[in-house]
């Protein structure tokens, strides 16, 4: 399982270019869950090599959505080696994490993806931007991700995914500031597993005290 960004050939579906991306596998192990369910550990921050744009087009997808064409060579001092490390240190400054997943959220929203799918995207970019320490385009995601997940939940979802949703719902809007708006939310979470039931009143119990700080759960 890829534990580091690699470079990769892959293949856009919509303009048919194909172009060197860095793409991860697996979030890794041994790390910390925080309270809007990001995912931290001390290795490599995954979430930005999860998604690719296209830097033809501008459609942004997930890895597992490309045809990968191959894995490209590790970085060595050959010329052309020398001309891929430089291309992917400009499309990270082009595309930071926080960037590729609002792209790929208006992807996936013009396909046709379920609303929770797209405030899922929205959800990492949140967790991207927080990484980036870009304030105004955490500020961009949480808004969006709010939007989306109250289109999912008026679908009547069950379930985990329907606690989840109202889980988010009430977190997010706490980060927003919106703190009765969060109250609803967690209050209104219905059956689920004991794990978030028990996050849910702890995070109600901070949006109660007007407390919009990320916690480590």
């Amino acid at each position: 399982m890829i534990q580091n960004p690699v470079p990769c050939r892959l293949l856009c579906s919509t303009c048919l270019a194909t172009f060197p991306a860095e793409v991860m596998k697996t979030v890794g192990t041994g790390g910390w869950l925080e309270s809007d369910l990001c995912y931290q550990s001390h290795g490599t921050f995954p979430y930005p090599y999860l998604v690719a744009v296209c830097p033809c087009c501008h459609w942004g997808a997930y890895i597992r959505d490309f045809d990968k064409l191959a894995y490209l060579p590790r970085y060595g001092d050959s010329e052309i080696s020398r001309a891929l490390r430089v291309h992917l240190h400009e499309q990270r400054i082009l595309y930071p994490g926080s960037r590729k997943y609002q792209l790929t959220a208006v992807s996936y929203s013009r396909a046709g993806a379920p609303p929770a799918g797209v405030g899922d995207l929205h959800l990492r970019g949140v967790w991207c931007a927080r990484q980036e320490k870009n304030t105004e385009a955490e500020q961009a995601h949480l808004e969006a991700a709010v939007q989306w997940f109250e289109r999912a939940v008026a679908q009547h979802l069950s379930g985990f995914e329907q606690a989840r949703l109202h889980y988010l719902l009430g977190e997010l809007n706490r980060r927003l500031e919106r703190y009765e708006e969060a109250v609803r939310w967690f209050d209104g979470l219905g059956p689920g597993p004991a794990w978030l039931e028990s996050w849910s009143k702890q995070m109600c119990t901070l949006a109660r005290e007007r407390d919009a700080a990320i916690q480590i759960l």
